[in-house]
This record gives C-alpha cells, structure tokens and sequence, in this order.
C-alpha cells in the first residue's frame, strides 16, 4: 500500500514511519527545512514540501499517488497564549482539510486521522479541556463531513498520553528521570489525578491494525480510544518508577497547582480498536524507558 502520512517528523510519526516503511511504501508531508527521524536502513520515504497552499498537497497527491493518508501532524499547547490561535488553527484544522480536500478530488479513500481524549472532559460527552482539544474536535466534525458526503472513509484514534524510549518531548516521565539522576526537588501538584499513559509500541502496533482493516469496516466514521487498561494516579505512577529504579525521587507534592481545567479522571466511554490490546505493561514500559 502507498500510503502518505504527516507528521513523520514527531515522536508518534516518527516510530510509525520506521514500522511502515519496512512494508509499504511511505510519502511524507513535510514543512520546508524539516528533518525526518528515520531509522530505517533499507528503505526511505518520499518527501513532500507543504507550503501553506492546497496546491503544493495537490502536486504531492499526483506524485506520490497514495492509497491512505495518515494524519499525525498538529500543533500542542494546554493552556494557549493568544499568539498561537493561528498555528493552532494551521496545524490542527487547515492542513487536515487541504487532505480531506485533496482525497476527494483524487479519488483516495482510506484516511487514518488523530485525536486526543481531551475532547471528552466532564459530564458532557463532547465539552472538551482546551483550544487544543476544541480544535481536534472540530476537525473531526470536518472529517465526519467529507465521511457522510461520500467521498472516503475514515478513522480518528483519539489518544491519552504516551511515552517510549528515545522519546525527546519533556513530558512527565521525562522529568522523573532526569530527577533520578539530579535529585533536584521537583515540584508537582498533589498528584491525586489519573494517569492513562500508552507505550509508543502500542500506538504503532494499533495505528498499523487500523490501517489493515480499514477496507472491511462497514461504517465510513469511526473513532476508537488507545488506552493501557491500567490508569493510576500521579503519585502511584512516581511510586511505580521510584520501585523500577530502585531509587527515589525528589518530589514536592502539591507544591504546584492542578492546573485550570486539570484532567482528574480521564474519559472512559472509548471503544478500542477491534482486535487490538495493550501488549506492554505499565511496568515493563517504564523500564524500558528507563534503561
């Protein structure tokens, strides 16, 4: 399968992009002066520069001549500063509907798009925690559009949070082993809120079983949740490392905050991907992500 995908150039894309490659042939869409973390030794993907225009994704589609887009490229921040509503609007709605649009007129039907959990926050099933998330729903109802009209057939994942090794986002588990070796005081919140934290190789594993079934599912919309099935709180997550390290922390415990909005309890009315399961325990994962 030919498969053009975004994003390649992050963490979840680039662990995707070197899973694939090594049996499909990958183009990837890139910004000008990007730089494509592979590790693959005997393949190598087609670039293709996005310039802002619909045109240049266009020349891309008549190049590359793709079976199925995978969309991982967006634009991230919790609580957003008024100088990022435009990238936030760039990364997160126009570009996916410049792919949207591109599919229709070029006749490419399977489109594997990404989401995230913060667009299920409190009682109401569609309140969302932030901009960010207010975003990916949107484009989702955009996806949803060119679904109903007829024109493909697609498939949002909606994420929690995730990790691995190699990973360069200075995320939670990042500053936690960095802690272990500086011992500087750390300061966090109280840490009573829930965790759902995935393994990269989980994420891979269930982009990939999406994209392989995509042609038998019946319904042209679908959105499934990737979640590890073990959700604890911060302060058992810290325990779980501290117990895999074989060393404490240095942590002040709600010496910040919870931020405005905090995510105590994550959403839980997701349907996984039929088939797939977490495979790597939160155990195992963190201590490879340790070592």
């Amino acid at each position: 399968m030919r498969i053009l995908m975004t994003g390649a150039t992050g963490f979840i894309g680039s662990n995707l992009l070197n899973t694939l490659l090594g049996s499909h042939e990958v183009g990837i869409l890139i910004r000008p002066n990007s730089k494509v973390n592979s590790n693959a030794t005997n393949h190598a993907a087609t670039g293709y520069v996005y310039d802002g225009n619909l045109d240049s994704i266009l020349d891309a589609f008549d190049s590359f001549k793709p079976d199925a887009v995978i969309h991982l490229a967006s634009y991230y921040v919790f609580d957003h500063k008024p100088e990022e509503i435009d990238i936030l609007l760039e990364s997160n709605l126009k570009i996916g509907t410049y792919l949207l649009e591109a599919m229709k007129l070029k006749g490419v039907k399977y489109f594997i798009n990404t989401g995230t959990s913060f667009e299920h926050f409190g009682k109401e099933e569609r309140e969302v925690v932030n901009l960010y998330a207010a975003t990916k729903q949107a484009f989702g109802n955009l996806c949803k559009y060119y679904c109903d009209a007829g024109y493909i057939k697609a498939v949002t994942i909606k994420l929690f949070d995730t990790y691995g090794e190699n990973d360069p986002r200075k995320k939670l588990l990042s500053l936690l082993k960095e802690n272990l070796k500086t011992k500087k005081e750390l300061l966090l919140s109280p840490g009573e809120q829930i965790i759902d934290i995935v393994h990269i190789n989980d994420v891979v594993n269930a982009f990939q079983m999406v994209l392989d079934k995509m042609p038998n599912y019946k319904e042209s919309y679908l959105e499934f949740g990737l979640s590890n099935n073990q959700r604890c709180s911060l302060k058992d997550l810290v325990s779980l490392v501290e117990k895999v390290a074989g060393e404490k922390t240095n942590i002040k415990w709600g010496a910040r905050p919870y931020r405005d909005r905090e995510v105590m309890n994550p959403w839980k009315n997701f349907t996984p991907p039929p088939g797939w399961k977490p495979q790597i325990t939160l155990e195992e994962g963190i201590r490879r992500f340790l070592a």
